[in-house]
């Protein structure tokens, strides 16, 4: 796992080993990033395509602990971005590795974290940057060698794109789709826009460049009027398709006038998501969107869910109370299904998908929700306290 974890008052850039018998932790280490005084983290890991080392992408520098929450915490100012790899050799021992076993350690100036490290075909690996100074370097991607030299980039993209959260090659390692967010540019309004983009909305986003140039190619844009859409993860498919896994909701009232604008003060249901199966939802309650989108980026369908305990009544019936669900992590199953991690409300759950099978032309969206995993055992109590039940 890798993370960070608080050592003396600052956050280091943590991996930890588990055994996969028991669960127990076998060590962690910990990465100060070139100085005790100030913070670090990783965000991205990975394996190179032969398992000989693990990928990791991150942050060092960092000067205060502002952003270090939600799945980018490396959203905030005054980190530089690195990426490293380690050798899997120095992982598998009972002692843990230290920063001197790194077979290389990038650093990218005038970038604040790396929040993708990625394998491509032959060894080299591909880098996907951010920056919140400028909006050109909302997301940006770099190609290293095997030994971590710079092939090409780093070349930004974050004018068309917005920011990028998260990156995957295609199969063949051609091209390089990267998702995110951003407003107003590159708009594709196909799902319930009914006066035209705003420049106010927040549109999830796909995105394509050539990986052997870093040629850009075209950026995809997702979204319904009044509800933003945000994504944080992608998965590439053997035949070129992507997978997006996202939050969607209305964030705030901005722009709203007469009823609609009022009922959102008032934090009463709206209705705005004219999705089929959609249900009408107060302001800063957000659902989980999964969007499917063919190689060229285009949408072939939309499936929007709020999780819930069983025995709860399913979206929208009578009882059903709204509340956030976003998904942030999308895995591909040894069974083709998928698997996505959601952000709940009261937690975190794993959200299945059986085989995936393309949606009928006519009915390229759907709506549901899906049932949450119990929650977990109480804590172990600690010295003096008693434990509860």
């Amino acid at each position: 796992m890798s993370g960070y974890q608080k050592v003396q008052g600052t956050y280091r850039a943590s991996l930890t080993r588990l055994s996969l018998a028991t669960g127990v932790e076998v060590w962690t280490a910990t990465f100060a990033g070139g100085s005790n005084a100030l913070h670090s983290a990783w965000e991205a890991m990975d394996l190179t395509m032969d398992g000989a080392s693990i990928l990791l992408g991150g942050l060092r520098g960092k000067p205060d602990e502002v952003e270090f929450n939600f799945k980018s915490y490396g959203n905030a100012e005054g980190g530089e971005a690195i990426a490293v790899a380690l050798p899997l050799a120095s992982c598998t021992g009972s002692s843990p590795p230290t920063e001197s076993d790194a077979s290389w350690y990038g650093t990218f100036s005038g970038y604040h974290t790396a929040k993708a490290v990625r394998p491509l075909p032959g060894g080299d690996v591909a880098v996907l940057l951010w920056q919140g100074y400028e909006p050109s370097k909302g997301a940006a991607l770099a190609r290293l060698t095997a030994s971590g030299a710079v092939v090409w980039g780093p070349t930004n993209y974050g004018e068309a794109h917005g920011e990028g959260t998260e990156m995957m090659p295609n199969a063949d390692g051609s091209a390089l789709l990267f998702v995110g967010h951003g407003y107003g540019q590159t708009c594709c309004c196909t799902i319930g826009c009914t006066s035209g983009c705003s420049s106010a909305k927040l549109y999830g986003r796909l995105s394509r460049v050539n990986a052997a140039s870093g040629e850009y190619e075209w950026t995809r844009s997702f979204d319904a009027e009044w509800i933003k859409n945000e994504c944080f993860g992608v998965q590439v498919l053997d035949d070129g398709s992507a997978v997006l896994s996202c939050g969607t909701g209305v964030e705030d009232c901005r722009g709203m006038t007469g009823e609609l604008r009022t009922l959102c003060l008032a934090r009463q249901p709206l209705p705005v998501d004219p999705r089929e199966g959609g249900v009408d939802r107060p302001v800063s309650v957000w659902q989980s969107l999964t969007v499917k989108a063919d190689a060229e980026g285009h949408l072939l369908w939309q499936l929007v869910v709020q999780g819930r305990n069983e025995g709860d009544p399913p979206l929208g019936e009578q009882g059903w109370e709204a509340s956030s669900t976003g998904s942030e992590y999308v895995f591909k199953c040894a069974d083709g299904g998928l698997a996505f991690v959601q952000d709940e409300a009261e937690g975190v759950a794993l959200m299945k998908l059986t085989p995936l099978s393309p949606a009928p032309a006519s009915n390229p969206v759907t709506g549901g929700d899906c049932l949450l995993p119990p929650p977990p055992s109480p804590a172990p109590a600690e010295d003096g306290d008693e434990a509860s039940c």
